[in-house]
């Protein structure tokens, strides 16, 4: 099953062998947070979502695709 998690970016969930939160700005503009998807296709192996304005928004929406993500 295709997940996206950006506009135009889809992962395999078949694929997903990890998945991190990370900050990717803080100040002066506040913190913002971007799932990366850690795969195992081929040259280009990680791929990110779209930013968050909150770690609360972050986990929220991940809580929303998680089942869908083979953890087998």
């Amino acid at each position: 099953m295709f997940i996206q998690i950006d506009e135009g970016i889809f992962v395999n969930s078949d694929m997903v062998t990890a998945v991190e939160l990370s900050v990717v700005s803080s100040e002066p503009y506040g913190e913002i947070y971007r799932w990366a998807f850690y795969t195992t296709t081929g040259e280009k192996s990680v791929f990110f979502s779209r930013d968050f304005d909150s770690k609360e928004e972050a986990e929220n929406w991940f809580e929303n695709i998680r089942f869908m993500i083979n953890k087998g």
